[in-house]
């Protein structure tokens, strides 16, 4: 989008082309239409809404809802419109496999996620990247010096941290419930994940065929 000012209508417009691109038939209705409408007034320069701008975005909901896909197409919109800033995608279990398996690249990812060397690459790609925590609480449990614990939970600490010292924002989707996710991951844990977060709810029927 380039020009004046867009108004609401015209950044929906926007997102529902870029959504079409991206998964032609893809349609708005009365399950994720709040959802959407919040996340362009909240992704967009331009608008104003009821979600805190300073915080990320936990999209959360039942499986096959669209929240991944949701945040894809924002990942999308925010890379061809904003320049100064990246939406990066980073699946939970998958993530915990790589780390698991001994891969370098895990390792490297699991630092960038902690802050390890974030200014010097944001100063080197010219931009900010913001991760999308994709499926937070659903990898496997892992003992560390003899303790159950989630490789999610050890990234929101350290995100909280980052979040707190720069106002770096994560964002990301559970299929957790808020009950669930405390229950998961520690009152510690929530606690802050609701001063990192706005968390808005995606429900309705799978959308999975």
């Amino acid at each position: 989008m380039t020009g004046d000012t867009p108004s609401f209508q015209e950044s929906k417009r926007y997102f529902l082309m870029v959504a079409r691109q991206l998964n032609p038939g893809y349609c708005i209705d009365e399950h994720n239409a709040d959802a959407i409408d919040e996340l362009i007034r909240y992704f967009s320069r331009y608008q104003e809404g009821s979600l805190d701008k300073r915080k990320g975005i936990l999209l959360m909901g039942p499986v096959g809802t669209g929240k991944t896909t949701i945040m894809k197409i924002f990942i999308e919109i925010v890379g061809r419109s904003y320049g100064g800033t990246e939406l990066q995608l980073f699946n939970c279990f998958r993530l915990f496999q790589a780390v698991r398996d001994g891969k370098d690249k895990g390792d490297a990812i699991i630092n960038r996620l902690k802050g390890k060397g974030v200014a010097e690459q944001n100063r080197k790609v010219g931009r900010i990247m913001e991760p999308v925590l994709d499926d937070i609480g659903m990898e496997p449990i892992v003992k560390d010096f003899g303790n159950d614990t989630h490789l999610s939970l050890e990234i929101i600490y350290d995100r909280y941290d980052l979040m707190e010292a720069t106002g770096a924002r994560t964002h990301g989707t559970t299929n957790l419930t808020t009950e669930e996710l405390e229950d998961v991951l520690g009152t510690r844990a929530y606690d802050r994940m609701r001063a990192m977060f706005n968390l808005v709810l995606l429900d309705g029927p799978s959308r999975r065929k």
